[in-house]
């Protein structure tokens, strides 16, 4: 990672399966900040800490500047657009965390975010339903709903452009 950090000319890197834990965030937000990356894969690594999860999705947020009226992206410039972070094993997840990544997503700079397996893990259908967990499912149901959505607006943004060329 410290020599990725200095590359400027880095476009895609894939870091699947690698041994990239939670402390080593700080230098994945290098990375994100430090190049142009447009393509970052970092499937089945051993990011478990939600708490650095949060702060990489967050270099990826776009700030509005009240005063000009213009759109920054936090943290210099951002050109990342596809962010893979599917597969990890977070731990301490509570719904808080959920609302927060349901603010992120809106406020984004990514086309593509894959977050599969990661706030019910690989076997959904097996984690049982018990009042202790209630408002976490509640939580990541108001998530999957929210990005159901915004998949649902996509393809229908995508149609109206086909139509109208077609016109």
């Amino acid at each position: 990672l410290e020599i990725l950090k200095k590359n400027k000319n880095l476009r895609e890197a894939h870091l699947n399966r690698n041994d990239i834990y939670s402390h080593d965030a700080y230098d994945l937000m290098k990375v994100i900040n430090g190049t142009n990356i447009r393509h970052l894969y970092l499937y089945k690594n051993k990011i478990s800490n939600i708490n650095e999860f949060i702060r990489l999705l967050y270099r990826t947020k776009i700030v509005k500047d009240e005063k000009e009226r213009i759109y920054c992206i936090i943290a210099d410039e951002s050109y990342l657009t596809n962010l893979d972070l599917s597969n990890n094993e977070l731990y301490l997840k509570n719904n808080i965390h959920i609302k927060l990544v349901i603010k992120l997503i809106k406020e984004t700079s990514l086309n593509c975010l894959e977050l599969s397996h990661i706030f019910y893990g690989a076997n959904p259908d097996k984690r049982r339903l018990q009042n202790d967990n209630l408002n976490y499912r509640k939580s990541v149901d108001e998530l999957k709903k929210k990005l159901e959505e915004n998949k649902n607006l996509y393809y229908k943004v995508i149609k109206d452009i086909r139509v109208n060329k077609v016109d």
